[in-house]
């Protein structure tokens, strides 16, 4: 389950149509229970514990902390390839950059 920003424009609630080009970065956390939540794109919200997605345009960068586990690796690929698939109907590339590589 993924909730996003947004919604249905109203009197209460204001959504911009169409902004254009949208940068996520999503972060992916854990050992046993693995959690993907989405961060503010900024250089301060990224570590090198953790593996990191970000999203611009049609490209997908993981980022793999050198004290990131492997599970959390193997997640984020597989989250990666699901925002690929689902959000950009299979266009782009994932790319995969850090230290650590598989």
């Amino acid at each position: 389950v993924r909730y996003l920003d947004g919604g249905h424009q109203s009197g209460f609630n204001h959504v911009v149509t169409n902004p254009g080009a949208e940068k996520r970065l999503f972060q992916v956390k854990g050992k046993k229970n693995i959690r993907v939540r989405q961060v503010d794109p900024l250089i301060s919200s990224m570590n090198k514990g953790d593996v990191f997605i970000l999203d611009i345009n049609n490209d997908i960068f993981v980022y793999v902390g050198e004290k990131s586990k492997n599970v959390e690796r193997l997640k984020a690929i597989s989250v990666a390839n699901q925002i690929r698939d689902q959000d950009h109907n299979g266009r782009g590339r994932v790319e995969i950059i850090g230290k650590r590589q598989f």
